[in-house]
């Protein structure tokens, strides 16, 4: 855990650039699936302080954590990154839908399709 505790010292402080902390969230997601991976215990147990992160920072960290947690392939984290399908950032919504597909959420797809239909209902009533 020590490792990891580290990685979210520098991604949790505010004093550090959307850039530099996408790098260190990159390197956890390295981290996460070659030195130390990760599993079901620490998915759980990290999991309040990725949903925290999630709701405070930058799109971009928002869409690189996302793409951490797709790149970890643990389905747990399938319910932190749904509500992201309506975040108002394309960037962030693309990183869900293939994190999903990563962590083999099918059971999710079928809020993607919805989601897709009403996009585009809502595309042909503003035209």
């Amino acid at each position: 855990m020590g490792i990891y505790e580290n990685y979210f010292k520098k991604i949790e402080n505010p004093e550090i650039e959307d850039r530099r902390k996408v790098l260190f969230i990159e390197s956890l997601a390295s981290t996460g699936k070659e030195l130390q991976p990760f599993n079901r215990r620490l998915a759980e147990e990290f999991a309040p302080r990725f949903e925290q992160l999630l709701r405070i920072e930058s799109p971009k960290v928002r869409a690189a954590i996302v793409k951490a947690l797709g790149s970890f392939g643990i389905k747990y984290y399938a319910t932190l990154i749904i509500p992201l399908l309506d975040d108002s950032d394309a960037e962030v919504c693309g990183a869900v839908i293939i994190a999903l597909d990563k962590m083999d959420a099918r059971i999710y797809h079928s809020r993607i399709k919805r989601l897709e239909h009403d996009r585009r209902r809502c595309s042909i009533k503003n035209n």
